[in-house]
């Protein structure tokens, strides 16, 4: 089994051992770690473990004997995360591999740990999807009090939001086009805050993805 967990430690010597000490002792074998963000006071890490007999109540459990560890989320997941996702999608959006945007939003569920994407343009009737990843949920009817967007920013939820988002309380974040009201919005699963690392890697990619789309003469 493969489970994924977010979490906030102390960012000092010796935090990061004592929490895979802990997590040894269940056995689960830490297969992959990436840094999300850091500052002077915490790290915040995506650490996938393997083992056998593991679940999110003993995995959350582990951690948290660990001196200062907070546990944001702890999801089971299907294969190893890919740390080079995110170089990935800027790869095929350089070399111009397939629709700019359509290799975007298929790219960016990957690169940010992410759920779902869909690029968006606000018209006269409404919110239009642009380009869908795999298992992006329909917006039907939505709001869009944020707009314009002048970069990538979290989006709250609330009385803008399609019903379904709320009900599975997606983090959302989202980041301008080719326009301030063209854009596209990532979801993923409740708790799993975007930090400013990522809202920094979606921005570089949109803005890559919006170069690719444009002419040659006119990228020049």
């Amino acid at each position: 089994m493969l489970y994924v967990l977010r979490v906030s430690l102390p960012d000092r010597p010796g935090s990061l051992g004592q929490l895979a000490s802990e997590l040894g002792s269940l056995p689960a074998d830490i297969v992959s770690l990436r840094v999300i963000d850091r500052d002077s006071f915490q790290a915040i890490d995506e650490i996938c473990v393997e083992g056998e007999g593991l679940s999110p109540e003993r995995l959350r459990e582990a951690a948290q004997r660990a001196p200062s560890v907070m546990v944001e989320t702890v999801r089971r997941i299907g294969r190893v995360p890919d740390p080079l996702s995110g170089l990935a999608v800027a790869d095929r959006l350089a070399r111009g591999v397939g629709d700019p945007i359509l290799t975007l939003v298929e790219g960016l569920p990957d690169a940010l740990n992410a759920a779902w994407a869909l690029a968006l343009s606000v018209e006269s009737d409404g919110a239009q999807i642009g380009a869908a990843s795999a298992d992006a949920p329909n917006p039907g009817v939505m709001d869009t009090p944020w707009l314009p967007l002048t970069k990538a920013r979290r989006l709250p939820l609330g009385d803008w939001a399609p019903m379904n988002w709320r009900m599975h309380r997606f983090e959302l974040t989202a980041a301008p086009l080719s326009s301030s009201f063209d854009f596209v919005v990532v979801g993923r699963w409740a708790g799993m805050r975007f930090r400013p690392s990522e809202l920094r890697q979606l921005e570089l990619l949109a803005d890559m993805a919006v170069r690719a789309s444009r002419p040659v003469s006119a990228a020049l």
